[in-house]
């Protein structure tokens, strides 16, 4: 058995315009289950959240490696959309999912940056207005507040944030014993 297991999480931030409940009912809930987190993201500077929230990430995204850590969550807001087709967070997203003991969460319209990095095989949830991004990439909607597709987890949208991060801190649980 190996006792030095990973066990941290990585937490993308959009560097402009992020879902600010998301993120704080996500990282609450990372930090009462006693799992660290490390905020990522695209800027050396702040991230600032729809209402004007200001995080200063942990880590540069060119940085990140998916070996030192357990699992990434993906949140949302408009901002998130800037990153559907970002080819470096793509290839940190397959380097997950390539783990099958490494979990993959998005929260609201960041599920289709994870369908995008072509991760998921069958279904999905996102925003609902984005519904047609996820079945371009070949995948079943699936209208419900959080979806799971083997080590993948997606929530439809701020009002699934308590349901994500319960969900995917007790799915992450299980590997990290």
């Amino acid at each position: 058995m190996n006792n030095n297991k990973v066990k941290d999480i990585l937490l993308f931030l959009p560097a402009a315009d992020f879902n600010e409940h998301e993120f704080i009912v996500i990282k609450n809930g990372l930090r009462d289950a006693e799992l660290r987190y490390f905020i990522l993201s695209d800027t050396s500077g702040v991230c600032t959240g729809n209402n004007g929230l200001k995080v200063k990430p942990d880590m540069m995204l060119y940085n990140a490696n998916a070996r030192n850590f357990a699992g990434i969550i993906l949140c949302g807001g408009n901002g998130a959309k800037r990153y559907w087709s970002n080819q470096t967070l793509h290839r940190l997203i397959k380097d997950f999912k390539s783990s099958p003991t490494k979990v993959v969460g998005a929260i609201c319209n960041s599920g289709v940056t994870i369908a995008r990095a072509g991760v998921i095989a069958e279904k999905a949830v996102c925003f609902p207005e984005f519904k047609g991004e996820i079945e371009k990439e070949g995948l079943k909607f699936t209208d419900q507040p959080v979806v799971f597709d083997k080590n993948i987890i997606t929530a439809r949208e701020q009002s699934s944030s308590c349901e994500f991060i319960s969900s995917y801190i007790a799915y992450i649980s299980k590997f990290l014993e």
